[in-house]
């Protein structure tokens, strides 16, 4: 969502934006878009943008305690 010319994340908990924040100030990758279909990182080495499709998303549920995506990354 863009706020004031920035992009800011939202999530469905506080959990997921932490992580997000924390994966952006890793110096590795970056998450710059999420869809229910695909997920684009930013590689923050060299600026090449990797895409992921996202086969299946098991959403969280007190039960199982965690959410889980399972996803396909270079024909894998």
């Amino acid at each position: 969502m863009q706020v004031k010319g920035k992009t800011v994340m939202s999530g469905t908990s506080q959990d997921e934006l932490i992580v997000i924040d924390v994966a952006k100030q890793s110096l590795y990758f970056e998450m710059i878009k999420r869809d229910s279909d695909h997920i684009t990182l930013k590689d923050n080495q060299d600026g090449s943008e990797i895409e992921i499709e996202v086969l299946r998303t098991f959403e969280f549920t007190s039960d199982r305690k965690m959410m889980t995506v399972i996803c396909k990354m270079n024909g894998k």
